[in-house]
């Protein structure tokens, strides 16, 4: 099977990541349930702009929801 070009750089993005919240959650002394908190807060927010984006590219100020 051949992989997407991209597969590799996001799988080393996501080590890389995963070694950076580690490290955060040690420094702020998180729970692991603290610390998935954080980090579903964070998704959402890169959520929301992606579907305005989306939705309203020309005006990105516009919510995800509005017509």
């Amino acid at each position: 099977m051949r992989l997407h070009a991209r597969t590799l750089k996001v799988r080393a993005a996501t080590l890389d990541l995963e070694g950076q919240v580690w490290t955060w959650m040690k420094e702020h002394d998180l729970t692991y349930a603290e610390a998935l908190e954080g980090l579903l807060q964070s998704a959402r927010r890169i959520v929301v702009y992606q579907i305005r984006m989306e939705r309203h590219p020309d005006d990105p100020e516009k919510k995800g929801d509005e017509a």
